[in-house]
Order: C-alpha cells, then structure tokens, then sequence
C-alpha cells in the first residue's frame, strides 16, 4: 500500500479548496459506467478519454489525457474546475480525496490504525465488510474544523461501486467501445451544429 494516505479520524471534515491537486494524479480511471455517462451527458469530453495498457492493473484501461506539459492535469479541468462536475464526474473522482481500504488489507500490510480512526462496517449483497476510511495526505481540504463532517458509510458505497465498475472493464474490447462512442458522438455534435 502507498505511503500516500493516512487514516481518517471520526468527525474529520472536508471542504474542496479547488487546488487541483487530485487532478494532476497518474492513476485516474475511468469505468465503462463513467465512459457512457461522460456520452449521455457531456459528448464532446468522449475525446478527451484515452485506452492504454496499465502495469499497476495488467490490462487495458481508459484514462483522461493527461498534458505532461501542463503539469500532468487531467483534460476535464478547466480554471480549476471539473467540468463533469455534477453531470458526469468519474467515480474516482466523486469520492477523493477519501477512499475505503478493507480491515484486511490494513493488516496485511502491517498498518495500525488509531483509535479514533473512521471504521465503517457495510453490508452489500449480503456479506458484512468492515474496514477504514483514508485519505490523501496531501489534500489540503481535510481538516477537523472546516467543511462537512465526512461520511464514511458514503466513502465506502462508493469505493466498493468504483471498484466494482473497475472490474467489468476486465476482459472488455476497451479500445473498440471507446472508438464507437467516439464515432457517435461526433455524429450527434455535428448533427446539433
């Protein structure tokens, strides 16, 4: 496990500052889920999305493109601002700068929790998962005084959801889905000309 995150103390809060930080990450990707919402609802940013080979996830993936010459961000910001934000933001993004990490992985990789850190346990699809609420230690929007108290119940829906999405890509023709959205998108933008 990255030495990136910390553990999330019980009533931490968060308010964005729009620093931009968590848009210039290397490892933002995109779902199919989050592709075809990115079509329905904002089509032109279909060509803003790349499919490559990921080393860290041994298979194909899709990605905004990133401009190593403006610092590595993401192609959906603009002034320092989602543009998919409230439309179509991936869901990577909609739960950083926290994410849920299982009670196993923590011990696993010999991490201790304090004792106030934010332990959730869920249910989904029946089975009982109990784990921690991290977050980046970098974001400086996390705080104890500052913003909403954060819902780790949330955090930890949507980091199972997200990770859910991640594998239906797994085994799929990433390259030749991206093409065909990419082709009727450009058919309906020039249609609305």
């Amino acid at each position: 496990m990255e030495n990136t995150l910390e553990f999330t103390q019980k009533g931490t809060r968060f308010k964005c500052k729009l620093c931009a930080k968590c848009c210039m990450l290397e490892h933002t990707f995109i779902t199919i889920y989050d592709l075809k919402k990115i079509y329905k609802a904002a089509p032109e940013y279909i060509f803003k999305i790349v499919s490559f080979f990921s080393d860290h996830y041994e298979r194909e993936v899709l990605a905004p493109i990133k401009d190593p010459k403006k610092q590595m961000k993401c192609s959906f910001l603009e002034d320092n601002k989602c543009v998919l934000h409230g439309i179509a933001k991936p869901l990577c993004c909609q739960r950083y700068p926290f994410t849920f990490i299982l009670e196993e992985t923590v011990e696993e990789n010999g991490l201790i929790p304090p004792e106030d850190a934010l332990k959730e346990t869920i249910y989904f699809m029946g089975t009982e998962i109990n784990g921690y609420i991290m977050h980046a230690k970098t974001c400086p929007g996390v705080s104890m005084d500052k913003g909403e108290e954060v819902n780790g119940e949330e955090i930890a829906r949507k980091t199972i959801k997200n990770s859910l999405e991640h594998l239906k890509t797994k085994n799929q023709d990433l390259k030749g889905l991206l093409r065909k959205l990419q082709y009727e998108a450009k058919k309906r933008l020039e249609f609305l000309e």
